[in-house]
């Protein structure tokens, strides 16, 4: 195994290497260590992407370069051929933490774009006042929620309530209990 330093920029470059010359990738993530082949390096919403197939599995997993660990590699020639999963993307928006809901939020019409493009396309639109209110659906709530505190104030979560009191409970270290 080569050792791999942390600095992402070193660590990028051993990934593109190890898929290039088809090494298999052992790393730490989310306290498991994990073997896998690399079938591609991308960025997806400003994050780095190892997509591969753990050992002993068939289906590609999305791994987020800034969140491996204790990076090695095997020799070249380990992983085997790459699979091409162009119908893939890595958006953590659908990375399902929670039942389906429905977003409701209030934005002005100068902020649709970024607000969809953050928190995911609105399956409705309509004017109140000087805002649009957009439904949209929801299933990851930790990724939503983290995307509409980075928009601030340029847009307000309606509904629904329950949606509402997961913003307040991750707020609660911040600001304390309401």
């Amino acid at each position: 195994h080569v050792a791999i330093r942390r600095a992402p920029a070193f660590t990028l470059e051993r990934l593109l290497h190890a898929h290039e010359y088809r090494c298999l990738i052992r790393f730490g993530y989310r306290d498991k260590d994990r073997t896998v082949a690399s079938d591609a390096v991308r960025i997806e919403s400003g994050h780095w992407y190892l997509v591969g197939r753990e050992q002993g599995a068939d289906a590609p997993k999305f791994f987020r370069l800034d969140r491996m660990g204790e990076v090695s590699l095997d020799p070249p020639g380990t992983a085997g051929e790459a699979v091409d999963w162009p119908e893939l993307t890595a958006n953590p928006l659908l990375f399902r933490d929670g039942p389906e809901v429905t977003a409701v939020v209030a934005v002005h019409p100068d902020y649709r774009g970024t607000t969809e493009r953050a928190l995911g396309s609105a399956i409705s639109v309509r004017r109140e006042g000087m805002e649009l209110v957009l439904d949209i659906p929801v299933v990851s709530h930790k990724t939503f929620l983290r995307r509409l505190l980075e928009l601030d104030v340029r847009v307000r979560l309606l509904g629904p309530e329950s949606l509402r009191a997961e913003l307040r409970d991750a707020l609660v270290p911040f600001v304390g209990p309401s």
